[in-house]
């Protein structure tokens, strides 16, 4: 069976002959009617490479109009972010486009805009629509916003049986070291039965712990190693440290991170610092990585590929 447009466009993309991709996927947009959305997203991320935005956002526009769906929608917002299109435009040209407002909450975390998602947020609970999602993105964008005492209030503000307890409550944990409460910090950390906690929240209490001895020169060692929980955990404080720039804590808690599994940790600090923009940073741990490691895999090839 010959390959589509669409699938010759997505090999020559990956193959990096843009050129030829860009072809395929406009004679996908014209012939193959029941995958044009897909042939404009990758258009769309093909012209984003670019830089041409005005292009790309032609391209997702027509995507969104065949097919209203969250990608397409992220990735319309994605671009007008990008042609630094003022915020009360983009919201307009979203609504115009029947966005929900929960998505939109969303979109706009992921983008980054936490001033703007908490006053979706604000205006949706005025509508009593709200969910744990949206709670917890409340919570996570007073976080990241630096607003610990705001954070810290609104946590406590949940009832004590509350589903969501344990896993709002380690958020508190973050804003009292940030406030650098450590004994309200310790407290809440030593207010749990260990026993009584499910597995998963065993292994982020642990990493928890964890942090609050790194930052106060506690001698501590991870009891679940290279979990998968676990350091997911992990790197939820690392994230969020490096969001709001705390530097010191964020490199006592690498160093402890670091000694738990150097090879797998190395590559997802490098992604982290990526994402955050801290581009020597994210050099330098695939550098050490390639030393201790000698080992270019699919992963170390990716990250390479965004460092140039």
């Amino acid at each position: 069976m010959p390959l589509s447009y669409y699938d010759k466009g997505v090999i020559y993309k990956r193959t990096n002959f843009m050129g030829k991709a860009i072809k395929c996927f406009e004679k996908s947009v014209k012939l193959e009617a029941e995958i044009a959305d897909k042939a404009l997203l990758e258009l769309t991320k093909v012209y984003m490479n670019f830089k041409d935005y005005d292009e790309a956002y032609r391209c997702i526009e027509n995507a969104v109009r065949i097919k209203p769906n969250y990608i397409n929608y992220y990735f319309m917002i994605h671009v007008l972010n990008l042609k630094k299109v003022l915020i009360d435009d983009i919201l307009k040209i979203a609504y115009e486009t029947k966005v929900d407002q929960l998505m939109l909450v969303d979109i706009f975390y992921i983008e980054g805009n936490y001033e703007i998602v908490l006053n979706l947020i604000d205006e949706s609970l005025k509508k009593n629509r709200t969910s744990y999602s949206i709670e917890l993105l409340k919570i996570k964008s007073l976080l990241k916003s630096k607003r610990y005492v705001k954070c810290e209030d609104y946590i406590d503000s949940f009832p004590q049986n509350y589903l969501y307890s344990f896993k709002i409550k380690m958020y508190k944990v973050l804003c009292c070291m940030l406030l650098k409460d450590y004994s309200l910090a310790f407290r809440t950390l030593d207010g749990y039965d260990y026993k009584k906690l499910s597995i998963y929240n065993r292994k982020k209490l642990e990493a928890y712990i964890n942090f609050y001895n790194a930052i106060n020169k506690i001698e501590d060692e991870s009891i679940y190693g290279n979990d998968k929980d676990y350091v997911s955990s992990i790197f939820e404080i690392l994230d969020i440290l490096l969001q709001v720039k705390e530097l010191i804590y964020f490199n006592k808690m690498r160093q402890f991170a670091i000694e738990i599994n150097y090879k797998e940790i190395s590559l997802q600090l490098a992604e982290l610092y990526l994402v955050h923009g801290y581009i020597s940073e994210a050099k330098e741990e695939v550098v050490r990585y390639l030393k201790n490691e000698g080992e270019v895999s699919a992963k170390v090839i990716k990250i390479l590929g965004k460092l140039i």
